[in-house]
């Protein structure tokens, strides 16, 4: 977990980390499209692995960006999917990715990882909270 000194840093300069933010949701989102969807030809259980760690550090620096839980989810929405965009619109025509561009595929991937990273958000907004609480006592 992030120290209160680091949320407080996040607070003082909220562009930065909200460019820091976008830019690694944009190229994660491009670059591990088709590699970290389960049960597609092309995953790897290592990239995943990566990836979860990105959306965890992700989501600690938007607890310091926003206070409600719906601005998380809507902003990894849609940076996420213009990620996605960029990456199709990149290798447009190639078979590679038309195989990954089935509905299902597609619509789950952009709606898994904004659901994930407020997920992390909410629960490490929560320790956070209850370990506030324990130290008061």
């Amino acid at each position: 977990m992030i120290t209160k000194e680091v949320y407080e840093q996040i607070q003082k300069n909220k562009t930065h980390f909200l460019l820091f933010n976008s830019v690694v949701l944009f190229a994660f989102g491009a670059a591990f499209f088709p590699l970290v969807i389960p049960m597609t030809e092309g995953f790897s259980l290592y990239l995943f692995s990566i990836y979860i760690i990105v959306c965890f550090y992700v989501s600690s620096i938007y607890i310091g960006l926003y206070q409600k839980w719906i601005k998380v989810f809507i902003s990894v929405l849609l940076i996420n999917s213009a990620g996605l965009i960029g990456r199709v619109a990149l290798e447009w025509g190639e078979y590679g990715i038309s195989t990954y561009l089935t509905f299902p595929i597609v619509s789950s991937y952009i709606l898994f990882v904004p659901f994930f990273v407020t997920v992390l958000y909410v629960m490490i907004k929560k320790v956070q909270h209850n370990k506030r609480q324990l130290d008061t006592r």
